[in-house]
């Protein structure tokens, strides 16, 4: 998450497609890795692309929040 909010601060700032294109990569990830779409909630550790730790911290969603509100800012609707 902290990679999606660096990365959609430097396409605010810069304008370089390829950090919108990495802000879009880094949004589907943890979409379509850390979310679980049954419940809505966001594993807390990944290891070899399996859930080790599917706690719901609110530390962790708090950054999820953050990389999501960031990407909205910069123009990626699906992050609504």
């Amino acid at each position: 998450t902290r990679f999606i909010f660096n990365y959609a601060k430097g396409y605010l700032y810069f304008g370089k497609d390829d950090y919108l294109k990495r802000t879009r990569h880094g949004l589907d990830y943890i979409r379509n890795t850390h979310r679980n779409p049954k419940t809505g909630s966001y594993a807390w550790a990944i290891y070899d692309g399996k859930i080790v730790d599917d706690t719901n911290h609110c530390y962790g969603l708090a950054f999820v929040m953050l990389a999501y509100a960031c990407a909205l800012r910069i123009g990626i609707e699906e992050a609504r």
